[in-house]
């Protein structure tokens, strides 16, 4: 399999504490992993280095050979709404938002310009997918972690991106809809994506095709 992202030595560290040293893996086209570790070992901010949202750290960073810390902020924007679909374990949802504006949000910042009805359809598929028909009426602000979790993850699928992205994604799901992302995520995995999951939870760990150990 291709070598979608490439990291050498990579350091990060918070002031005088390190969190990351000397960090190296490839990860493949096609392939599942999922990061898990002990609490403050860094999970997340190995999540955030490898989507770009940080990149204050040493190091070798290739993404489709091209080398991350050459590469302009306007040029990182642009791999990060193309190329990737992130999950925050946060979620990041627009309060006053409906569910299908939540999921539709990565379409306004896109640069292929796709027809908006296209985009629409898309995400009614998801909507669907992830059974969040009985949503579509209530307030972000009134749905529990589990509803909001699986609003998020349509989201980032929405733009059919080549890598996903996602923290802890299955951390506030009953143990039917874990399955539901879960096999969503093997999904994209088997059509070619690249998936990296951080997680906590080895009851999950079989669903992968390796699992890296901070």
């Amino acid at each position: 399999m291709t070598s979608v992202i490439t990291l050498r030595e990579i350091r990060k560290s918070y002031g005088s504490a390190p969190v990351l040293e000397d960090f190296s893996a490839d990860f493949l086209q096609g392939e599942f992993s999922m990061i898990t570790g002990g609490s403050g070992k860094g999970k997340t901010t190995l999540l955030h280095l490898i989507g770009l949202l940080d990149r204050t750290f040493s190091g070798s960073y290739l993404l489709y050979g091209e080398d991350m810390h050459r590469a302009k902020a306007s040029r990182v924007d642009l791999i990060r709404n193309r190329y990737m679909g992130f999950v925050f374990q946060q979620y990041h949802l627009l309060p006053g938002k409906n569910v299908l504006e939540n999921i539709l949000l990565p379409s306004l910042y896109s640069h292929d310009f796709r027809k908006h009805t296209a985009m629409q359809h898309r995400a009614r598929e998801l909507i669907h997918s992830f059974h969040l028909e009985a949503l579509s009426g209530r307030d972000i602000r009134t749905m529990s972690g589990g509803e909001m979790q699986r609003i998020a993850i349509a989201r980032a699928l929405l733009l059919d991106p080549p890598i996903l992205l996602a923290d802890e994604p299955t951390g506030n799901l009953d143990p039917e809809n874990t399955r539901l992302v879960l096999e969503c995520f093997r999904q994209q995995s088997d059509a070619g994506k690249t998936v990296i999951m951080v997680t906590h939870d080895p009851s999950v760990f079989h669903y992968a095709d390796r699992i890296l150990r901070l």
